[in-house]
């Protein structure tokens, strides 16, 4: 049975398996995070190469990052209004 509410991928694409990121890692996104919510090309080229990841693993966690902390900084409807606007942007 096909997922209700998913489109199917496209034929040949393979994804790479999600990131676990070790708790070094974390530790440093974190500290990085916490001085400041938005990256240079720079500083993540530095973080890239200090930590081991890709600069698009990097932009994504700081993406990823930026809307858990609206979330818990915000009401729970405008963090709903956030995600769905982010996800109709990647369309």
């Amino acid at each position: 049975p096909k997922p209700v509410g998913r489109r199917a991928r496209k034929p040949g694409l393979d994804r790479k398996p999600r990131q676990a990121y070790s708790a070094k890692q974390l530790e440093k996104l974190e500290t990085e995070f916490k001085s400041d919510k938005y990256l240079s090309v720079s500083k993540r080229m530095d973080l890239s190469h200090s930590l081991g990841l890709t600069e698009t693993q990097i932009k994504t966690w700081f993406q990823n990052r930026r809307l858990v902390f609206i979330c818990l900084h915000h009401s729970n409807r405008c963090c709903f209004l956030l995600i769905v606007e982010q996800n109709g942007r990647s369309k």
